[in-house]
């Protein structure tokens, strides 16, 4: 679980410097694929996350606490975290 908890901030992370990579080059890029829903690759920081878990639930490891409720909400929080602490990367509200 630990594991699977950790690579999904640091993926959101790197999604936050291509995104602001992108706007000091002046290109369109579209964070939303990176971070939650990619149609094209399926390869999202939050999608990524629910493969872990439907693997992780298909084993039934995990006590009540954590069963796929509970993980989505980690899954969702998580990237809300991430979203907060972005702004003392980014302190302005221009651009990234």
């Amino acid at each position: 679980m630990r594991v699977h908890r950790g690579e999904e901030p640091q993926q959101a992370r790197r999604c936050h410097i291509k995104l602001a990579d992108a706007f000091f080059k002046g290109k369109p890029y579209d964070e939303n694929s990176c971070e939650e829903v990619d149609p094209a690759k399926g390869k999202a920081a939050l999608q990524k996350f629910t493969q872990a878990e439907t693997v992780i639930l298909g084993k039934n490891i995990c006590p009540p606490c954590l069963d796929k409720p509970h993980q989505d909400a980690l899954g969702a929080g998580v990237l809300a975290q991430v979203e907060a602490g972005n702004s003392l990367a980014y302190p302005c509200n221009e651009g990234p």
